[in-house]
């Protein structure tokens, strides 16, 4: 109870914002809808060609009301086909009833692409939101893009330890160059893979030797620490670390000083590390003080699956063309619907396989991609969007002679769509036929 003729007022506690939620076009024919992002709320709303406000969109293949979104309790919101003719698909699946829209879900209407974004959880990215900083190597219009800039210039210029947690291929490195660069520190960037390191010689190649300090060292040897003096030490996957030099790890960077192999003298140094790792840290044993002390500020840098507004902007960045736009409805779909196992990496590699291969005078179509991504069409192909039919007989029988399928080619000069529209199915369909007849187009093009 309080003092009398006097009211105590307690400090109520505020609950943490909810994440927010965006649903972002990433492909449409109508440039200006690229980018564009409906902030769900709680009233429904339609998206069509001839709808009034934001909801329109220029895309012939929608129709005038294409589809609604409802909200509903606890944050879901419900995708409803206005009954078109051209479906309404959500993850590659055409949907017949009011379906649930999640986070990361691809929705496709008409030949528009919208992904369904949302802000991470901010303690995987803690930031002040009042720090602005231009960060060109993190590429991307997604929320979680935008709070790791936030995180990265927010921790730039402190000189604390950070610990960039992440599947691999995420793009940590990225992430400890932008904080390095950021840093504005003298010296170096250097990067260390500590799992290319054997065990027995990680002490020396981290922390340097003497000469005749083992047999072998015939002359002294500058450790990563000693190089990276006044700049920026990147320790990418510490967890592979043996513990021993775990233990030392940790005591050189308590004291910022360090003791080669076979010295008897400690050298100061002034430099600041982050470490990686894919690794479950606590799964692997690592020292649970040397965690503590290299987290000083932990960074999660995400899959890309959790980021997949960025994958097109990715891709076309990596593409290194100024083609507009640089690919099909199709290919899009499939490099949103692909799984990424190796993230950000992955995608790079591909764009710099097709940069190489393809002459940049078409968009790049499904035929350009890889089996393995192509089969996240598979669905698509097996149902064809004009008659809304799903094929049940076996495809062989079904499937026009390869002869035939070549010479529809060859009248076409090898454009696909063009030889659909002639034989009078869907480009989608011929797609299929031509994969399972082992017909590639591209040899019947003038070109290539």
């Amino acid at each position: 109870m309080g003092p009398v003729g006097k009211t105590v007022r307690r400090n109520r506690l505020r609950r943490p914002k909810a994440r927010m939620r965006t649903l972002r076009v990433v492909y449409s024919p109508d440039s200006a809808a690229i980018g564009r992002g409906y902030n769900l709320s709680n009233e429904s709303w339609t998206i069509g060609r001839a709808v009034d406000g934001v909801g329109q969109i220029a895309d012939d293949a929608l129709s005038r009301s294409h589809v609604r979104i409802t909200p509903e309790a606890g944050a879901v919101y419900l995708v409803e086909d206005l009954g078109t003719s051209n479906g309404t698909f959500i993850n590659g699946l055409r949907i017949e009833d009011k379906t649930p829209l999640e986070v990361g879900s691809v929705l496709a209407v008409g030949e528009t692409l919208m992904v369904m974004d949302a802000s991470p959880p901010r303690d995987s990215m803690p930031a002040r939101d009042d720090i602005v900083a231009e960060i060109p190597e993190i590429v991307g219009d997604s929320l979680v893009a935008a709070r790791l800039r936030h995180s990265i210039a927010t921790i730039a210029p402190i000189s604390a330890s950070v610990l960039l947690l992440g599947p691999t291929g995420s793009g940590k490195e990225v992430a400890a160059r932008a904080i390095g660069r950021l840093s504005h520190r003298k010296g170096p960037f250097v990067p260390v893979n500590c799992a290319a390191i054997p065990n027995e010689l990680a002490e020396a190649e981290l922390f340097g030797y003497t000469r005749g300090a083992f047999t072998g060292a015939t002359s002294d040897h500058e450790g990563y620490f000693s190089q990276a003096n006044g700049g920026t030490l990147f320790l990418d996957e510490v967890g592979d670390l043996p513990e021993p030099v775990q233990a030392k790890l940790l005591r050189v960077i308590e004291t910022n000083e360090i003791q080669r192999l076979g010295d008897h003298v400690r050298s100061s140094l002034e430099l600041r590390v982050i470490a990686a790792t894919h690794k479950n840290l606590d799964a692997v044993g690592f020292r649970k003080d040397l965690f503590a002390r290299l987290g000083e500020w932990v960074l999660n840098i995400p899959s890309l699956a959790e980021r997949k507004t960025d994958i097109l902007t990715l891709f076309t960045h990596f593409l290194q063309t100024k083609a507009s736009p640089p690919f099909t409805f199709a290919f899009a779909e499939a490099l949103l619907l692909y799984h990424w196992p190796m993230n950000v990496r992955e995608l790079r590699t591909l764009a710099l396989r097709l940069s190489n291969l393809h002459t940049h005078t078409r968009c790049l179509d499904v035929e350009d991609l890889p089996e393995l991504l192509l089969d996240t069409l598979e669905h698509r192909f097996e149902e064809d969007p004009i008659t809304n039919r799903r094929d049940t007989d076996p495809f062989e029988v079904r499937a026009p002679p390869k002869t035939e399928l070549e010479q529809l080619l060859a009248a076409a000069h090898g454009n696909v769509s063009q030889a659909a529209h002639d034989y009078g199915c869907h480009r989608n369909q011929l797609y299929r036929w031509l994969r399972r007849r082992n017909i590639d187009p591209r040899v019947f093009r003038p070109h290539e």
